[in-house]
């Protein structure tokens, strides 16, 4: 019951939902009311987007550009002393989309969310879950 909820109950909320999901951050919340058909139409556009996120296809090459350029900037810190190098990036699979890393060592678990967020940033992946997988 959204709608019947004060201000300060609504940032409570917030709030809450932003600490219990620290790690989906990306996940879009919608807040609607039924009774006063408020943000309704919100969920048919979300699905919308949703749907054409998870088709979204990147060509091997982008990814490839991208990460490199990003590799260079922001190189993972060694990983048990060794320095991993990116050697190719590709999309194997979409709905949802998976992505393979192939590289020359293990890097940091935080290397990865990094990973995942440029992805998210930069190829309209906001609101969806998508597979990161590193080979080493």
């Amino acid at each position: 019951k959204w709608d019947k909820l004060d201000t300060y109950e609504k940032e409570e909320i917030n709030k809450n939902i932003k600490n219990e999901l620290k790690q989906y951050q990306w996940v879009n919340v919608l807040r609607i009311s039924a009774l006063n058909k408020k943000n309704i139409t919100q969920i048919s556009k979300s699905i919308k987007d949703v749907e054409d996120q998870l088709h979204t296809r990147i060509g091997t090459s982008e990814l490839n550009i991208k990460f490199r350029e990003l590799w260079i900037k922001n190189p993972p810190h060694p990983f048990r002393g060794k320095r991993a190098k990116l050697k190719y990036v590709t999309q194997y699979s979409s709905y949802p989309p998976e992505f393979s890393f192939k590289l020359s060592s293990r890097i940091p678990k935080n290397y990865q969310m990094f990973i995942e967020n440029n992805i998210r940033q930069n190829f309209n992946m906001k609101n969806i879950c998508f597979k990161v997988k590193i080979n080493a």
